[in-house]
C-alpha cells in the first residue's frame, strides 16, 4: 500500500500499482507548453518512449503513470508542482527541473529523484537512468519511502497548525 491516502473515500489516490507492465519509459500529462513539448520532441528523437498528453484524470491518470518509468516534472514556474509528489507517491523515478521549492523538503537528488536545469540535462539523464536502470528503480524506492508521511491529510493538518497561530 503507498500514495496519497483519500480519507473521504478511504482510498489511496496516487499510488504503486504493483504489477503493472511498462509501456512507456518515461510520462507526462499536463498543459502543453512549448518548454514541455521540447522536451518530449526531444527524448523521442533519441529512442525515448514518451507518453505525453492533456485530459488524463483520476483513475487513468494514476494508471498511465504506473506504465511509465519515470515521471516527469517541468514546472511552467519556479515552483514545486503536485506532479513532484505524485510521481513520487505512484514510485515512479521523478525526474524534475530543479526548483527554489525543492530546498524547503527532506529530498536529496540523485537519491529521492534526479533534477536538471535544461533540456540537454534532462535528455541526457533520463537516457543514463534508463540504461542503468536498478540505479533508477532504487532512486524511485527512495523517493517513495521519503514521500510517504506527506499526505494530504498531513498537509491540511499543517496548514490549520498554521491558521491557528494566527
Amino acid at each position: 500500500i503507498g500514495g496519497f491516502f483519500n480519507p473521504k473515500t478511504m482510498k489511496y489516490i496516487h499510488k504503486n500499482l504493483k504489477g503493472q507492465h511498462f509501456k512507456y519509459d518515461a510520462v507526462m500529462c499536463g498543459l502543453q507548453y512549448d518548454h514541455r513539448l521540447e522536451l518530449v520532441n526531444r527524448l523521442k528523437e533519441n529512442g525515448v518512449r514518451v507518453f505525453n498528453a492533456l485530459g488524463v484524470i483520476y483513475e487513468q491518470y494514476v494508471k498511465t503513470y504506473n506504465e511509465g518509468k519515470i515521471a516527469l516534472v517541468y514546472p511552467s514556474k519556479e515552483d514545486l508542482p503536485a506532479r513532484f509528489w505524485e510521481g513520487l507517491a505512484m514510485g515512479r523515478l521523478v525526474v524534475t527541473k530543479r526548483v527554489p521549492d525543492l530546498k524547503e523538503f527532506d529530498f536529496v537528488e540523485d537519491r529521492d529523484y534526479i533534477g536538471f536545469d535544461s533540456v540537454d540535462e534532462a535528455v541526457e539523464k533520463v537516457k543514463y537512468y534508463l540504461a542503468n536502470w536498478q540505479m533508477g528503480e532504487k532512486i524511485a524506492k527512495s523517493g517513495y519511502m521519503r514521500v510517504k508521511p506527506h499526505t494530504y491529510e498531513e498537509r491540511v493538518g499543517r496548514i490549520m497548525d498554521v491558521y491557528a497561530r494566527l
